[in-house]
């Protein structure tokens, strides 16, 4: 069982995927992408200095649920510090094995930074255009 798992079936694990202990708190804002790269702002809103993961989930594909990590980033932060954050997305983690082949259908994909796999922010969508190509 893994975090899609979880996500398909809705059970909630004890330490989900991404889920990390710290001695400060962390929030990220400000995402924006095209399906093929992201970026963001990742703020320690803590008192202590401390280190997260910036993580981008895909959320959903044409509408139906979905759950894949498609980027992460790890940024030390001094307390209080805000830090640019961008994040190439690998074509192969939106797209299907199908065929000898990779397929990536067309259509509306939803997207979302999480603190882990379960607690995910706002979904921003875009339009990724279908192609299909072999490894």
């Amino acid at each position: 069982m893994g975090y899609r798992w979880f996500a398909r079936t809705g059970a909630k694990p004890l330490f989900p995927l991404g889920f990390g202990l710290s001695y400060t708190t962390f929030s990220s804002s400000g995402l924006k992408t095209d399906g093929h790269s992201a970026s963001f702002t990742l703020t320690n809103t803590g008192q202590r200095d401390g280190a997260t993961v910036g993580q981008l989930y895909l959320v959903s594909r044409n509408g139906r649920p979905f759950r894949r990590l498609v980027g992460f980033k790890r940024v030390d932060l001094a307390a209080g510090a805000s830090a640019p954050v961008s994040v190439a997305i690998d074509q192969r983690l939106l797209a299907d094995w199908k065929e000898g082949g990779w397929s990536l259908p067309a259509g509306d994909y939803g997207f979302a930074l999480g603190q882990d796999a379960q607690t995910l922010g706002p979904v921003i969508t875009v339009k990724v255009k279908g192609a299909v190509w072999k490894d």
